[in-house]
């Protein structure tokens, strides 16, 4: 009997050659070459095993390993109901192509477990751990504010999402309001003293743009009203 155990420790399909030669009644027989054939242990080899993304993007995770013709299957963990758009894989794939969706807003997981496999051979088991941050949004109720003129807005910008911070472009009714400013920089106060030149109620409608953890909202408005100085007009 041949009863030995190979270990491949490299990448590539290795090879062992056995010369073996027979005898019975003190006699040798011709000696005959047996070859086995030794498929290495698939592994995954992505640096590192996660990924952060956006709320509702596809991960398209290429699956690499040091096994040439490695495929994967997987199950799935997610870190809660809010995560959607996951997965099992029972068939054999070389890439993770799923859309995540963040329903909530907290940070939320998918862990897949993945199995190489490579020559018909199973592979060693690793997780990959995708992190799915939350869509940011203004969360200020009403998102309108009424104020006399030459007063500081004021407003403490608010999201569901923690950590979110606002950029923004103003739109004035007319030219008649000044002390309005466009900001490129992300912050969760609105502060400008807004003038209103004229003898109408005018109005500045503030374009929010919501970020939080490298993520973009939907523009959403917040449109501040500005009541004329009343005067003596005899």
């Amino acid at each position: 009997t041949l009863d030995q155990t190979l270990d491949n420790i490299g990448s590539d399909i290795e090879t062992v050659t056995y010369y073996i030669t027979a005898s019975a009644n003190n006699c040798q027989g011709l000696t005959t070459e047996y070859t086995v054939t030794v498929n290495p242990t698939a592994t995954v080899t992505n640096d590192p095993l996660s990924q952060e993304q956006c709320d509702g993007l596809n991960t398209n995770v290429v699956l690499t390993s040091d096994v040439a013709g490695t495929q994967y299957t997987w199950t799935c963990t997610p870190s809660s109901a809010s995560i959607t758009g996951w997965s099992d894989q029972p068939t054999l794939t070389g890439s993770i192509l799923q859309t995540l969706d963040n329903t909530g807003y907290n940070t939320e997981t998918v862990n897949y477990h993945l199995t190489p496999s490579a020559n018909n051979c199973t592979g060693t088991p690793a997780n990959y751990l995708i992190t799915v941050h939350p869509t940011p949004d203004l969360s200020n109720a009403p998102a309108t504010q009424e104020q006399c003129d030459s007063v500081a807005t004021n407003i403490t910008l608010t999201s569901h999402v923690a950590g979110t911070q606002f950029t923004w472009t103003c739109i004035p009714s007319s030219a008649n309001i000044t002390g309005y400013a466009d900001n490129s920089i992300p912050t969760t106060l609105l502060d400008q003293t807004l003038d209103n030149t004229g003898y109408n109620i005018e109005t500045v409608t503030y374009r929010l743009t919501p970020s939080a953890h490298n993520c973009d909202g939907p523009d959403t408005n917040y449109v501040v009203t500005i009541n004329p100085t009343p005067d003596l007009s005899n």
